[in-house]
């Protein structure tokens, strides 16, 4: 009788060391990155417009159809690093757009045109 007792709790104190008890989780930072979409309800929709960051990023951007306030804009977005930020946007060479913007982390700033 003693050695099945020896025996049965050599046996739970061997499961109760192997087990891992409590729960784990990684998260991984999100990165730092905030975006801008470009619409306009005018000839503008559907365009290609010049878009300049800081007097030092510039790139080719499409303005999205505007929608109505019940839909989402689903359109393409373009990442620039958050904080305050001039936006400058052309179209054929004359200024559309110019103004100061402050976006956070992982914000999407609509400009209408």
């Amino acid at each position: 009788m003693k050695k099945l007792v020896l025996f049965l709790s050599a046996i739970l104190l061997l499961g109760v060391a192997s087990c891992k008890t409590g729960s784990f989780a990684t998260a991984g930072g999100q990165q730092e990155m905030c975006y801008i979409c470009l619409v306009s309800s005018d000839e503008l929709a559907n365009k290609d417009v010049q878009v300049k960051i800081d007097d030092s990023t510039q790139f080719t951007a499409k303005v999205q159809r505007a929608k109505q306030n019940t839909e989402k804009h689903n359109g393409k977005v373009y990442g620039i690093q958050p904080g305050r930020r001039h936006v400058e946007i052309t179209y054929k060479g004359q200024v559309i757009y110019s103004q100061e913007i402050y976006v956070t982390s992982q914000q999407t700033k609509t400009i209408n045109l």
